[in-house]
């Protein structure tokens, strides 16, 4: 890690390791370097950092920055563990404080939340976690990328569900 700050050649403050955490963390799990990436994020990412509550308004959007915070889900779906990610993204949607800290609830963990548990054959709750994004995103631009593929999705889904009852 050291390597890398020099790489990059800046200074973190205390207040800035959680976002250099979640570079580096991206960065290794682009070049594939899984396992590393596993041990920073799993340490050191705003998902294990939750306890990190803002004392006053003015600073709730630190929390929030960057806008995505799932890299270690991402990191757990690559290695396929898949429970673990679904552990994350229900940390990362839970409406309770207490467990999500001030974070922002970004409309994207509910579909990537979906998409795992159907990679997990857990259909029902893929199917409950496509309505919550597409009624989040009832009014997003209809040619969003994530949108689409949600729609089809949870079309495919109930259409599955449906079949299997007669």
């Amino acid at each position: 890690m050291k390597d890398f700050s020099k790489k990059i050649n800046i200074k973190f403050s205390n207040n800035e390791l959680p976002n250099y955490h979640l570079l580096y963390g991206k960065i290794l799990i682009e070049e594939d370097s899984l396992d590393k990436a596993l041990v920073i994020l799993e340490n050191k990412s705003p998902n294990k950092l939750l306890s990190r509550q803002a004392t006053n308004w003015s600073r709730v959007n630190e929390f929030n920055d960057p806008l995505l915070q799932d890299d270690l889900a991402l990191a757990y779906i690559k290695t396929g563990e898949l429970d673990k990610a679904i552990e994350v993204y229900k940390t990362l949607t839970s409406q309770d404080i207490a467990v999500r800290g001030n974070h922002f609830i970004n409309p994207k963990y509910y579909y990537r939340l979906a998409k795992v548990y159907e990679e997990n054959e857990l259909n029902e709750k893929a199917i409950l976690e496509y309505k919550k994004f597409l009624k989040f995103w009832k009014n997003a631009d209809k040619d969003l990328p994530e949108y689409i593929d949600a729609k089809k999705r949870l079309a495919k889904l109930a259409n599955n569900k449906n079949s299997s009852y007669e």
